[in-house]
């Protein structure tokens, strides 16, 4: 590809080389320009002649670099700062007459027909390379995971992307600063400037390098694509603010250290403000630190040429200005580094890097072109800061991937969130140590964790806190078993033991054996978590009928919103079958939104009875309705009138059947986004997930799987369930029920599934649109048959059933669901809401008939209008009306 661009752009504009080439490189003959600074080399020799080109036919007529002598470094006329005078003698770095510049690798390595691509890319001077990789690997490097080196493979692609942003960056300069650069001694000899490359062979060079840019960039997540992306405008534009404001420096920082955010969303698939926004804010400064001092190089040219930079408008003040800058980089890296919970050796070398910045500032020479070149190229102040961070990762690595007894911890328990430590004590008996009177002194193997209450308090209160508690000590026998003792006294104390093996812990660290001592030390809170979790779940699993009759009694029913599911609790003398058995409840309807606060009882009246599948045994979950205390429905009582209608003569003999595929949503506990989305991103387009399987594909299949089980354990007739179109969005099916028992058993396990989303830490969502864009809704599709349309001939009574419902679509539309105009939109598997339409085995229509039931000539049909967070006393009540008790 880099071959043709050359080759088209060498045959669009191939002008015929002058007369004379001396005119245009006067030192392209030693002897005819005393000032030339090779002259009395050896090799100089006349220019090259026209060489025939092996795949041109006839010869390719010679070019300005066919002038140039074979031993003449190109660099020494296309951008080597300083490299001569004025009197055309060479430079000297600290600006006087002396001797030039040595050639670079560019002059050494490359052909002379790449060479001004390469210096067009500023491959002869890495540095800003460095300096616009260090972001990029500093955000990696904070990225990874604790107890693991940064991404090799990350680190390699943005190296890459550097060098080729740089070298874009760097062409797109030089094309608009071009009637500049011919005017600044430093930038005259840049290949277009000075002819070497004309315009359009820098545009198709450019182009060149954005599409390799383009390649490393399709490496990446979607979220980081679009913020690379969006870098462009950056990029494109900095040129342009050295003629429109005194700061250019400034732009080039926000510029340059883009990287500090696309690493971290690179890895992450997301940015954590409190991190890389101090990250970026300490880039910028330290731009603004360097280059201001780089650009007082060039403050004479840029006066001349009425250009504007940091250097001019801070004068005199310079240093001033620069020493503010470098404490707000101190500043910022210190508390990306604190947000980060990066381990304290990040700090040692924060300060060493400190250090070095502060010796920049005081020694720099602004007013000597050579020391501000000089200073400016130092850039192991970030080489001191990124080193601290992989530091960072080593040090978390060997506290926390040890081998213990030879049990290889597991790599995930490295993870950022490690919310604090705790002491933990481990001793053997043929260690010599003492053990406390209450341990099993017959167990190999004691664990003894310990979890204070200022501890235990911060851990409740801030779940998934990056705050690290960490504490160590070391004890003797007598002393330990002292501390043991006042702890178990005042504070919470967990006993775990094993008989022969060591504990099976998640996250052991360090640990020293010293007979005759205890020795203390820290180990990941998923291990203090198991232990309280599994005596809290001992608890839970408590069989009450070992020592009682008495059973619990879960009331469930409807709050306010109509939608939010309230229960309470209460205790009953022995098991109940009957639901009238059971006695009736209040409760304070003015808290739910059902009543006013001078006449709040609201009466709950048991209605069905299903077993607990959380507390088990003769336990009980309750479905009731709400009442009066003068016994009179209240508004969000849906099941009152809804049993009316079953009640009817001619609704019961009908005896109508229904199967509802409730959809719903999963969405994180702390953002308010689905489950598995990258925070603030989007998965990959709607395809592979419905009913995918993987971990890329299926967010949430432990829930979905708790839910089915415990939804059959409660007597539900839960028929299925599956994964949706949209990631995170699930289904299950209750059905076929009878009457109003298929509203009872929805809302019962839909009361199931917000309790195991309450445990498992995620939000469960209703909404029938929860995303907008090109994502799918969510729906409860009812299915409906009826004796008629099950038996001989039941595709006619179909068809009337449907034809019915189509002369009352509005008023079903209207309690079909709240927003459910923006799901009913005609896209993604729905019907328009405004129109009705009906068809067989046509998912985009409002009412679907089966390709078997057509064939049999009798079935079922399924109304696709319900939206997800419908009431399933009204939407089935008001079918069964439709079609059975209401005459057109």
């Amino acid at each position: 590809m880099a071959l043709w661009l050359l080759r088209a752009a060498r045959k669009r504009h191939r002008w015929p080389p002058p007369a004379d080439l001396s005119s245009l490189f006067p030192f392209s003959s030693p002897r005819q320009n005393s000032n030339n600074p090779f002259a009395g080399r050896r090799n100089l020799g006349a220019p090259i002649p026209p060489r025939r080109h092996p795949c041109s036919w006839p010869p390719r007529p010679p070019t300005l670099l066919d002038g140039l002598p074979r031993s003449l470094s190109l660099a020494s006329i296309c951008g080597v700062s300083g490299s001569t005078r004025e009197d055309g003698g060479p430079r000297s770095p600290d600006g006087e007459a002396g001797t030039a510049a040595p050639p670079s690798w560019v002059d050494a390595y490359l052909p002379v027909s790449v060479r001004p691509y390469a210096l067009l890319a500023r491959l002869d001077k890495p540095i800003g390379t460095w300096l616009l990789a260090w972001p990029c690997g500093w955000s990696i490097t904070m990225a990874a995971t604790p107890g693991n080196l940064p991404d090799i493979k990350m680190l390699a692609l943005f190296g890459c992307g550097a060098v080729l942003l740089r070298g874009a960056g760097c062409t797109v300069n030089d094309l608009l600063d071009r009637d500049i650069d011919i005017k600044v001694e430093r930038t005259k000899y840049r290949p277009i400037a000075c002819g070497v490359l004309t315009p359009f062979r820098g545009l198709c060079f450019l182009g060149f390098q954005l599409l390799l840019g383009l390649g490393i960039l399709l490496q990446l997540n979607n979220y980081s694509r679009i913020l690379g992306a969006s870098s462009l405008l950056l990029v494109f534009s900095y040129p342009l603010m050295k003629r429109l404001t005194f700061w250019p420096q400034a732009y080039l920082g926000l510029t340059f250290n883009w990287g500090a955010l696309l690493g971290w969303a690179a890895v992450k698939e997301g940015l954590d403000p409190a991190i890389v926004l101090p990250l970026y804010g300490a880039g910028v400064c330290w731009t603004l630190v360097y280059d201001t001092i780089y650009a007082h190089q060039d403050k004479e040219d840029d006066q001349k040429v009425g250009v504007k930079s940091t250097a001019l408008r801070f004068g005199s003040f310079t240093k001033y200005w620069i020493t503010g800058f470098g404490i707000a980089c101190i500043s910022n890296l210190a508390l990306s580094g604190c947000n980060a919970e990066l381990a304290w050796p990040f700090y040692p070398f924060l300060v060493a890097a400190a250090g070095q910045l502060g010796w920049q500032i005081l020694t720099v020479d602004v007013s000597n072109r050579a020391d501000c070149n000089r200073k400016m190229s130092k850039v192991c102040f970030k080489q001191v800061v990124r080193s601290s961070c992989i530091q960072r990762n080593l040090i978390r690595s060997s506290s926390v991937m040890k081998v213990f007894n030879g049990l290889v911890l597991p790599s995930e328990v490295s993870n950022r969130y490690e919310a604090m430590w705790v002491l933990v004590f481990v001793t053997r008996r043929n260690d010599g140590c003492s053990l406390p009177p209450y341990l099993n002194p017959s167990s190999s193997w004691q664990t003894v964790l310990i979890h204070m209450k200022k501890i235990a308090h911060r851990f409740s209160s801030r779940s998934g806190s990056d705050k690290a508690v960490k504490s160590r000590s070391r004890l003797g026998p007598h002393a330990a078993t002292r501390f043991l003792r006042r702890l178990a006294q005042h504070h919470l104390l967990a006993l775990t033991s094993t008989s022969s093996q060591p504990p099976r812990v998640a996250g052991l660290a360090t640990f020293r054996r010293a007979p005759g001592r205890i020795s203390a030390f820290s180990i990941h809170p998923s291990l203090l978590v198991r232990g309280i979790m599994s005596l809290l779940r001992q608890l839970l699993d408590l069989n009450l009928t070992e020592t009682t009759e008495k059973i619990i009694a879960e009331y469930i029913w409807i709050g306010g919103s109509g939608m939010d599911m309230r229960s309470k609790a209460r205790t009953l003398p022995g098991p109940v079958s009957d639901p009238s058995k059971l006695p009736k409840w209040n409760y304070d309807g003015s808290s739910t939104g059902q009543a006013p606060g001078d006449n709040s009882e609201v009466i709950l009246h048991p209605q069905a009875i299903f077993k607990d599948p959380f507390r088990r045994g003769n336990n009980i979950l309750v479905m009731c309705d709400a009442y009066t205390p003068a016994g009179d429905p209240i508004p969000t009582n849906k099941r009152f009138n809804a049993q009316k209608i079953f009640s009817h003569p001619d609704v019961i003999s009908e005896e109508p059947w229904y199967g509802i595929e409730q959809e719903y949503t999963l969405f994180q506990r702390d953002v308010p986004w689905p489950l598995g989305w990258p925070v603030g991103g989007f998965p990959g387009p709607q395809g592979p997930y419905y009913c995918g399987t993987g971990a890329d594909k299926a967010y949430g299949r432990d829930i979905v799987n708790s839910h089915y089980k415990a939804c059959l354990y409660a007597g539900i007739n839960i028929s299925g369930i599956n994964g949706e179109v949209m990631p995170g969005q699930w289904e299950f099916q209750v059905g076929p029920v009878a009457g109003i028992s298929a509203g009872d058993q929805l809302w019962v396990a839909r009361y199931i599934l917000e309790r195991i989303t309450e445990i498992a830490g995620a939000v469960l969502s209703f909404d029938p649109k929860p995303m907008q864009g090109d994502w799918n809704g969510a729906g409860a599709h009812t299915n409906y048959s009826t004796n008629s349309m099950r038996n001989h001939g039941g595709i006619e009574v179909i068809k009337k059933a449907i034809e019915k419902l189509s002369k009352k679509h509005k008023e079903h539309i209207a309690a079909y669901g709240e927003g459910n105009e923006r799901r009913l939109t005609g896209r993604h598997e729905t019907a328009d809401i405004s129109s009705f339409s009906w068809g067989v085995a046509n998912r985009g229509a409002s009412v679907r008939v089966g390709r078997e039931t057509e064939k049999d000539g009798k079935g079922y049909f399924e109304d696709r209008r319900p939206a997800s967070n419908m009431d399933p006393y009204v939407v089935t009540s008001m079918i069964a009306e439709t079609t059975i008790l209401w005459k057109p």
